[in-house]
């Protein structure tokens, strides 16, 4: 007993940062690494499915909000965190375990083994109707995305609230640790995936590789360790019942005072406006990768692995020298460096100048250096404005807005790019020149759309100071706050709604989920 006692307290006040490692490193990493060789390689879903299919997980992050309203205003036994830490947990691992136990179908092209050990993937389609079982895997890669939220968004609430204890000139330290430890188990996913799964049917070299039901169980372990390790150092205040019921009545009422706020408005429309720029980018991106570069799954988790190492060196230096820097600045300088190296090896890839798998990840490479500073800025700014029992609502808040936007943007996207007749792999395998025109202008599309974007950014404070100054301004408009929400509401279900088109047969094919327009019985074109 005093060796446990020991080892609880030394770890409890690490507890937090393990629970981050562990879900968004391992497993959110996994979920993500997963998707390519699975979807795009062994089942070869056209390009609009397999946007609207990462919109469609996309939807868990979009009801953080919820899940962490719900921890900061309703405890169970007492306890804000641990239950509902738990709870995420268990619906990660039900989603896993129910995947592990159906029998995977068949990949959709022919793979032939050779008796001498060599192995290839060929045309030949070998299970058309794999395409059309992805419904069924979708439903519980969403439940292990919404277990991922819930307990992710718990995990939010604790760091907000010491990191809201954090000097001012170094308010932001713990959020970057989190961030730096969670990307150390991001790696190790990527690693795992990148070696387990480049099998042929994958879209990579090996003749052997593990099947998803495997690694399924494989990440089931990883959840019985994080159940214990929860359960044992998890430390926080715990509340009698009536203290409960007065932080449920307080939490409510700051909620609808904060949304009446022009400040935290704004804020929330910067998330929204975040995600659809982020979204409205061209999925010929996906093709190029299998059909142009012909990316194996092995490679593309190397290349993850490498700018994983230079997020963190980003972060790092983002947390040394640029916490008192302008946000503002460092968002634009950041989303036009980004530009700048995209498009030249856009040119070169798309009109056959050079066609290499390594060449196209090179802007990736760089661009990681600054990539998480977005996210991280977003968030630093919901430290600044999250009130006293909020914490873990208005950060998770802000990545529900960004969701949402990812999801209206997945289908304004389906529906402007599906005109440009770069969904399926056909134009790819022709490679005229008219053809690579039809993809270069895509891309046009896409830097045109980045570039307006930009804008957005002077709906959030230039700096902590000036997040303060907006946070006194009192008052709002009533009718101004209902509008807010119902457009809010409205947005979800719309995006929800129009996500779903490309997953069907009957509906794939319409132009609004991306196709290129349905035909009745007498071969007319309708929408």
């Amino acid at each position: 007993m005093p060796i446990l006692e020991t080892c609880q307290k030394k770890l409890r006040g690490s507890s937090v940062y393990f629970l981050y490692f562990l879900q968004e490193g391992l497993l959110y990493s996994l979920h993500r690494s997963i998707r390519y060789p699975l979807f795009v390689q062994y089942m070869n879903l056209p390009a609009n499915q397999f946007n609207s299919l990462r919109s469609l997980f996309s939807l868990a992050w979009s009801t953080k909000f919820a899940y962490s309203f719900i921890s900061d205003a309703v405890p169970i036994c007492g306890l804000r965190r641990l239950p509902y830490i738990l709870i995420g947990l268990f619906l990660i691992g039900t989603s896993l375990l129910i995947i592990a136990i159906k029998p995977f179908p068949e990949p959709y092209y022919v793979i032939n083994n050779y008796v001498n050990g060599t192995c290839e993937r060929t045309d030949e389609v070998n299970n058309a109707e794999t395409r059309f079982e992805v419904k069924y895997y979708v439903t519980f890669f969403m439940l292990w995305y919404t277990g991922l939220a819930f307990s992710d968004s718990v995990v939010d609430g604790l760091i907000t609230q010491r990191s809201k204890r954090e000097p001012e000139e170094t308010r932001g330290r713990i959020l970057a640790w989190t961030k730096i430890s969670g990307k150390v188990r991001f790696v190790t996913s990527l690693l795992f995936t990148g070696f387990l799964m480049n099998g042929v049917r994958y879209g990579g070299t090996f003749c052997w590789s593990m099947s998803i039901n495997h690694i399924m169980i494989i990440a089931i372990i990883a959840i019985v360790i994080g159940v214990f390790y929860a359960i044992l150092f998890t430390n926080e205040k715990n509340y009698d019942e009536a203290i409960e019921k007065t932080i449920t009545r307080d939490a409510f009422a700051k909620l609808w005072t904060l949304l009446q706020t022009s400040y935290y408005q704004k804020y929330i429309a910067f998330g929204i406006f975040i995600g659809l720029v982020f979204a409205l980018r061209t999925p010929a991106s996906t093709k190029i990768e299998k059909n142009w570069v012909n990316v194996e799954p092995l490679v593309k988790n190397l290349i993850n692995i490498i700018t994983s190492f230079l997020e963190i060196g980003g972060m790092y230096l983002f947390m040394r020298y640029l916490l008192g820097i302008s946000w503002r600045v460092v968002l634009i300088s950041q989303a036009i460096f980004t530009m700048i190296l995209e498009i030249p090896i856009t040119i070169m890839t798309v009109f056959n100048f050079c066609r290499n798998q390594y060449f196209w990840f090179a802007d990736d490479l760089i661009e990681a250096i600054t990539h998480s500073w977005l996210y991280f800025i977003a968030e630093l700014i919901g430290i600044e404005y999250a009130p006293q029992g909020l914490e873990g609502a208005t950060y998770a808040m802000i990545w529900a807005a960004c969701n949402i936007g990812v999801m209206g943007g997945s289908f304004i996207s389906n529906f402007i790019f599906g005109f440009f007749n770069v969904m399926e792999d056909d134009i790819y395998k022709s490679d005229t020149p008219a053809d690579r025109r039809q993809v270069f202008y895509s891309f046009l599309l896409s830097y045109a759309l980045r570039t307006i974007g930009l804008l957005v950014v002077f709906l959030i404070p230039a700096q902590k100071k000036q997040a303060l100054l907006w946070k006194k301004i009192k008052g709002g408009s009533n009718t101004k706050r209902y509008l807010f929400v119902f457009l809010l509401v409205s947005l979800f279900i719309i995006s929800v709604i129009t996500n779903l088109l490309p997953l069907f047969k009957t509906t794939q094919c319409m132009h609004i989920a991306g196709g290129m327009g349905c035909k009745n019985a007498t071969g007319i074109l309708l929408l």
